[in-house]
């Protein structure tokens, strides 16, 4: 991939050496919020998901855990409404 189809939280040697684009919610607004729903609405913007977890005390501690244990390809979801 290179850095322009990357953004990235957390910044990595993988995606600082092509160039990637850091965001955070410390520079992000309610309005970059609806965007971004809009553009991965649309196809724009792919969201790699690793796993959907239940919003329950056992799922959500058996996200925690999983994520503990590192080797995630893709976003940890807790669904909240279903």
């Amino acid at each position: 991939l290179k850095g322009s189809e990357i953004g990235t939280l957390v910044p990595s040697p993988y995606v600082m050496i092509r160039g990637a684009q850091f965001t955070g919610p410390r520079h992000s607004t309610y309005d970059d919020l609806n965007t971004l729903a809009e553009m991965v609405s649309d196809g724009k913007v792919l969201l790699n998901i690793d796993q959907v977890y239940d919003f329950s005390l056992k799922s959500v501690r058996e996200a925690y855990r999983s994520l503990k244990l590192g080797h995630t390809r893709g976003k940890k979801v807790v669904k909240v409404r279903g």
